[in-house]
């Protein structure tokens, strides 16, 4: 059976331009040294509907043969990682290829790089395709997505203990880490050895960009710095974000806000995330426009969406990023007591979560307004998610939720049951009433007398 299996392989890969038919004896040689085998012959095979099947079965020998510490999804990850680093291209014949469709159009280059990362199963299509989604309409606002995500595997008690007990080396950093790629990962540390990233230039910086293993919408993909250094939103931001759309403008890029509850869960390396798919804040047109004084070039509103964003659109890429600018340092600084609106404390609180695009040849960029003050009524946070709904979520509301699109626990399944269109609709405004308790100012008299009061301070 090995032999079938590692001749669908094969087959696998010269299709998909992955090796050539010369490279098939090289290639072979090196898995049966992976797996533990010791001869190949050409065999017939049934046909598997995915790589995941392919890699199942191989995986199953090298089990048998000794070459797995522990059959577990962990360990089992690690080799197939190794086996399909075989047949992905060394990082520079990788970017040679990559900037050479990138001159004949950035879509293309990215179409090239997105098939390789799921056909050498770095994206894993076949776990993503278990989450479960759908939309909801929520009065108001139309639709907002929705997704179980049941793709990331559990880990085995074996290998929560093994991880305890393994000396951490601190290498790479963290999961974001430019030394990541080609990384053979441990009970600690998930494996990347078929992971690859291209190298960007972003206001004079040296950025990367790479593919979501586990991606949430279409070509979700990751930006981030060369350097291991802190989330932070600075004027810096606003040149990145708009530098990256201008060179891919078929994409969208957003950064979480640096502030703990309202940012990302990795708050120690700098990076943004984005992709080719439009969510429903960005459906959602302006609730009322707007002028920033000095700003008359400048398209300004207050969109019609659950969290407070403001939306400012224009041709000129520079004055947008001083506009954006401008409105992070105010509000940074700016107090709304009737609104619940603390600038400070014993620490800052408000930030900002920043999307920008190129849409009919203009720039845009959404800076939704967050702030992360707690109170004793509410610990994990004011403008976060109530605990009367932490049934549905309780972790926090960043970047890809802000902008409409719920990633829920895979919890959901075993408390509800079989989730059936009226359960569905129902998880859904509970995600509505989420991202209102988010909102720092509320869609009525008050929140939008609050949102002028703060644009009138924008200077």
């Amino acid at each position: 059976m090995i032999n079938s299996y590692l001749s669908e392989l094969l087959d696998y890969a010269i299709e998909r331009n992955m090796i050539e038919k010369v490279d098939e004896t090289y290639a072979v040689n090196r898995v049966l040294n992976l797996i533990g085998g010791e001869s190949f012959e050409r065999k017939e095979y049934q046909k598997h509907s995915n790589i995941e099947e392919i890699l199942s079965g191989i995986l199953d020998y090298a089990f048998e043969k000794g070459k797995l510490e522990m059959n577990t999804t962990t360990y089992r990850d690690i080799l197939s990682a190794d086996i399909m680093d075989i047949f992905t291209s060394i990082p520079s014949v990788l970017y040679n290829k990559y900037f050479e469709k990138y001159n004949s159009s950035p879509k293309e280059a990215t179409d090239y790089f997105y098939a390789l990362s799921q056909n050498n199963n770095y994206i894993m299509r076949e776990r993503i395709n278990k989450n479960i989604v759908w939309k909801t309409n929520v009065e108001g606002y139309g639709e907002i997505d929705l997704s179980i995500n049941l793709s990331k595997p559990e880990k085995d008690p074996k290998e929560i203990a093994l991880a305890k007990l393994s000396k951490q080396s601190g290498y790479p950093k963290c999961l974001l880490c430019k030394e990541n790629v080609g990384f053979e990962g441990n009970v600690s540390h998930p494996p990347r050895a078929n992971h690859r990233i291209i190298p960007i230039t972003l206001s004079g910086e040296q950025w990367y960009f790479q593919y979501s293993p586990y991606g949430y919408f279409n070509e979700h993909c990751i930006l981030l710095h060369g350097e291991h250094e802190p989330m932070k939103i600075t004027r810096k931001t606003f040149e990145r974000l708009i530098g990256f759309v201008e060179q891919y403008p078929h994409y969208f890029m957003g950064s979480n806000a640096g502030l703990p509850i309202v940012g990302g869960s990795i708050l120690t390396h700098d990076h943004y995330q984005g992709g080719n798919y439009e969510f429903p804040c960005a459906k959602a047109d302006f609730r009322f426009k707007v002028k920033f004084d000095g700003f008359d070039d400048i398209e300004a509103g207050v969109v019609n969406w659950i969290l407070s964003t403001i939306r400012i659109i224009g041709e000129d890429k520079e004055r947008v990023i001083e506009l954006a600018d401008k409105i992070n340092e105010a509000w940074k600084n700016f107090t709304s007591e009737e609104n619940g609106v603390l600038a400070f404390t014993d620490e800052p609180h408000n930030a900002i979560t920043p999307i920008a695009r190129k849409r009919n040849g203009k720039f845009e960029m959404d800076l939704i307004l967050r702030n992360n003050r707690t109170s004793d009524e509410h610990p994990y946070g004011i403008f976060h998610a109530h605990e009367e709904y932490h049934y549905i979520k309780k972790e926090n509301i960043g970047l890809i939720e802000a902008m409409g699109l719920a990633v829920l626990p895979p919890r959901l399944t075993t408390q509800f049951g079989e989730l059936t269109d009226e359960i569905k609709n129902d998880i859904g405004q509970v995600f509505g009433k989420i991202l209102e308790n988010c909102a720092v100012f509320k869609n009525n008299e008050v929140g939008n007398k609050g949102i002028l009061e703060f644009i009138s301070t924008v200077k």
